[in-house]
């Protein structure tokens, strides 16, 4: 680029700000913004998962990842949420233990980073986290149609 040529935002921008006496060097890359968690309350997630409509091997599931998370209720990439360790913990098949995994978190009590997004060879890190107020999770083939029914059950019996 020549002294007399007008410079270009891109060439701007890699100068960086002009200040009194030099310029400034370039800006860095702006660091990469840190999620903001709610906190984790173990003795809270669990009471939620077993008032949820989980399945009781799902809830066993659940209960081992509470077992082996941190204390911000974390468990790193490859720790114990690997099939084999759940399978060892809990008698389950691998099938099922997948399934457990998906269903807590379709039901929102564990995050995890997206397969598509995911690069590492170890298994993807795994999060609990508690369900949105009002949030209700409808198991696979179990939805409602209508309104839930609030009278007592029938006793039986003929009707004359």
């Amino acid at each position: 680029m020549k002294p007399t040529d007008t410079p270009t935002p891109a060439v701007l921008a890699r100068r960086g700000t002009p200040v009194p006496g030099g310029h400034c060097p370039a800006p860095a890359e702006p660091a990469a913004a840190v999620p903001v968690r709610e906190p984790y309350d173990r003795h809270t997630w669990e009471a939620a998962v077993m008032a949820s409509s989980l399945h009781r091997g799902t809830r066993l599931i659940a209960f081992v990842l509470a077992h082996y998370a941190d204390d911000a209720g974390y468990l790193p990439p490859g720790a114990q949420q690997h099939l084999t360790s759940l399978t060892a913990s809990t008698g389950h098949n691998p099938r099922n233990c997948r399934l457990s995994l998906q269903q807590l978190e379709n039901a929102r009590f564990i995050s995890r980073p997206s397969m598509a997004a995911w690069r590492d060879d170890r298994v993807r890190p795994v999060t609990l986290t508690l369900p949105p107020a009002g949030f209700r999770y409808e198991p696979a083939g179990q939805t409602h149609r209508g309104p839930r029914r609030t009278e007592p059950a029938h006793p039986g019996g003929a009707v004359a």
